[in-house]
């Protein structure tokens, strides 16, 4: 999204724009985004300072970090700022902007939901589709090599 300094009235201006998804990159993190991002935001000049406040919001595909299938995720930045001292004839960009909201936004744990049971750690069966057969991994102790030893 970009503003141009010269076109805020002294009242401001509000702004709604789709912006594209390929904005947000090439993600090494399974994260795709399908859809717009959608922003909204009111412009307003204090002195020389351009703040634009608002809305971002869209919907990004994430893997599951239990049991690794795809799920839709809605991201909504309620309390988007921006902030720059600027020219009466500037042009400010707001992309890499929305960009960092959009990605702070992002769970940390992405989960398909707080239920998901995640894969057997024995045969890597999806414990949310059915129950496996492998019974339950013996423990093993980090240090357990040494109760062998004899002194």
């Amino acid at each position: 999204m970009k503003i141009e300094v010269a076109k805020i009235s002294k009242s401001g201006m509000v702004m709604e724009e789709d912006e594209d998804p390929q904005i947000m990159g090439t993600s090494e993190d399974h994260v795709i985004y399908r859809q717009p991002i959608r922003v909204k935001v009111s412009v307003n000049l204090s002195g020389h300072t351009l703040v634009a406040q608002g809305k971002l919001t869209t919907a990004a595909v994430l893997e599951c970090n239990r049991c690794l299938k795809e799920f839709e995720y809605g991201l909504s930045v309620q309390d988007f700022v921006f902030s720059k001292q600027v020219r009466s004839d500037e042009t400010v960009d707001l992309t890499e902007s929305i960009r960092e909201d959009i990605i702070i936004a992002l769970p940390m744990k992405r989960l398909c939901s707080n239920e998901c049971k995640g894969l057997c750690p024995v045969c890597g069966r999806d414990l949310n589709a059915a129950a496996c057969n492998c019974g339950k991994p013996r423990e093993q102790h980090l240090f357990s090599g040494l109760d062998g030893l004899s002194f």
